[in-house]
């Protein structure tokens, strides 16, 4: 007997929805014909009758070239067959959101298809109002990310070796951002390992971190979000890093989904990113409107910030998008600021003076009152007050499918972050 789905649905129309259908049963897929020809604003869907192809033959032939919308796959016939073809899919197609169809109801069922990607669970026999929430949440998620791709300005703060201060200022200047410029500001605390941005802020570790919230790409909407900020007394806020010495495993397309989604929210991401350029950190350089790389009057650090200064222009990163930040900086240190910029190739955008003792007393107290009235305040304003200026930052912006458009357009099948 077929599936009926023939009772009201709060799915609304506002622009068709292209469908896929992998591997549904008989009666499932009559159904599905049926709701898509009843109801406006979904195309007729794509039917798949396996669960795709080996590796290394090409994801968009099996689907005759099409990057669906949503994607309904069959968990039921062959679980684990189902389970590969979703991961591919969201990692090859990272804007094609996944839907699980299937009898089985247990939670190691349910668990399983989450994993491998999918949004939506839905059981058999389809009910057309559980169907028409699924795919009105799907849409909504979809204006949400739509509405991200033009908003935030992106600064990547990354250190030229560990302990120059790089989330240091990216804390400070952005709770100047948020108190002094009222502008929306979040920091995403991106160290892989021991992030630290929550504690210069005096914020109590918070139960969720950034990797988290990635980890729940698939489903993150306006009331998800709340749950995983923490809030700083300057209106600053929080996406702690993970406390663990154990770095998690990234799936690169979650956290640029992820962080297309925050853009919409607010008028300042800042990224505190770890050195180097791994997958992940290249895509970001690449998207965001500036690099700050921050340095100090040192060796070995003067000399990680030459070359990953070589590196940028040989993956062809606009050399005026990375800005050098001297930090702590001394008028007789130990190398003169005229052979730092003939080391590095390049001029300094700003020296941050070195009030190293004032600067720990506020971090401790998580508070920039601490330091109101000395040089590096006002340093650390007059920078905040030039980024709010209107057309202050002027770098490259996601294109009109954000950063995601560009992974959508790689091949590879897998998208790990590798250590620096």
């Amino acid at each position: 007997m077929s599936t009926q789905l023939s009772s009201p649905s709060h799915f609304t129309a506002a622009g068709a929805l292209s469908l896929a259908a992998l591997c549904l049963d008989a009666d499932t897929a009559e159904a599905l014909r049926d709701f898509a020809v009843s109801r406006g604003g979904l195309r007729p869907p794509l039917e798949l009758h396996t669960y795709l192809l080996a590796p290394g033959d090409s994801l968009l032939a099996s689907l005759e070239g099409e990057r669906p919308d949503i994607c309904l796959v069959d968990f039921d016939s062959d679980p684990a067959g189902a389970a590969r073809a979703a991961a591919r899919i969201h990692a090859e197609l990272p804007d094609t959101d996944l839907i699980a169809i299937s009898q089985d109801g247990h939670s190691q069922a349910i668990l399983l298809a989450m994993r491998s990607g999918c949004g939506e669970y839905l059981s058999k026999p389809l009910a057309a109002d559980e169907l028409g929430q699924a795919l009105e949440r799907v849409r909504s998620r979809k204006r949400e990310l739509g509405a991200a791709r033009s908003g935030a300005q992106v600064l990547l703060f990354m250190g030229s070796k560990g302990g120059v201060g790089a989330t240091a200022l990216a804390t400070q200047l952005g709770m100047h951002l948020a108190q002094h410029c009222h502008r929306r500001t979040l920091l995403a605390d991106l160290q892989p390992v021991a992030g630290a941005a929550a504690l210069y802020l005096g914020i109590a570790q918070p139960p969720y971190h950034f990797f988290d919230l990635a980890d729940n790409a698939n489903r993150l909407d306006q009331e998800l979000l709340p749950s995983f900020l923490a809030r700083h007394a300057s209106g600053l806020d929080l996406l702690p890093g993970p406390e663990s010495a154990i770095p998690p495993r990234l799936s690169t397309s979650a956290v640029l989904q992820t962080l297309d989604f925050l853009r919409g929210q607010y008028d300042f991401l800042l990224l505190d990113c770890p050195y180097g350029l791994d997958e992940l950190n290249l895509e970001l350089v690449r998207a965001c409107q500036r690099l700050y790389l921050i340095t100090v009057a040192e060796l070995v650090a003067l000399r990680n910030a030459a070359r990953l200064l070589q590196l940028l222009a040989e993956k062809d990163v606009p050399r005026e998008k990375t800005q050098v930040v001297l930090n702590r900086y001394a008028k007789r240190a130990a190398f003169a600021d005229a052979q730092i910029t003939r080391a590095l190739k390049q001029e300094l955008f700003r020296k941050i003076p070195n009030q190293y003792p004032q600067l720990l007393r506020a971090l401790s107290a998580g508070d920039a009152s601490a330091l109101a009235g000395s040089e590096l305040t006002r340093n650390l304003q007059a920078w905040a007050e030039m980024l709010a200026a209107p057309g202050a930052v002027d770098g490259a912006r996601p294109g009109a499918r954000g950063w995601l458009g560009r992974l959508s357009r790689t091949p590879a099948s897998s998208r790990e972050r590798m250590a620096a």
